[in-house]
């Protein structure tokens, strides 16, 4: 669980710039899927939006090798998405506090996309 500040991003990322960025600022959350290495679901749109409902907010992300859940505002407002992205990730966080559990490490195509708390920036 993470308390997020008024702006604030969650970023995963390859070593290509491809990505899958989760944001919010004052009024909305904004979950962009349009970066990743294998576009998926495209007739949904690849930007999603949510008003913000609290304006002190608590976070929580859960994230496996091609799954990502995000629950904010207590649980009334939450995104779910797959996402594809080849390769190691790295992790950039902005405006967020919390405590990153890492739940089990996955392994895809022999090579692991985890983020481990080395590649957390």
């Amino acid at each position: 669980m993470a308390q997020v500040e008024e702006d604030f991003s969650f970023t995963m990322e390859n070593d290509r710039g491809e990505a899958v960025r989760f944001s919010g600022n004052a009024q909305e959350y904004t979950l962009d899927r349009s970066g990743m290495s294998q576009p998926l679901a495209l007739n949904f749109g690849t930007v999603r939006y949510a008003r913000r409902l609290e304006p002190q907010a608590m976070v929580r992300i859960f994230v496996d090798h091609s799954s990502l859940e995000i629950f904010c505002d207590d649980g009334k407002t939450v995104f779910t998405t797959r996402f594809f992205l080849q390769g190691p990730l790295t992790l950039s966080i902005q405006g967020m506090r919390g405590t990153w559990y890492p739940l089990r490490k996955a392994v895809w195509n022999g090579r692991s996309p985890c983020i481990t708390p080395e590649n957390v920036i």
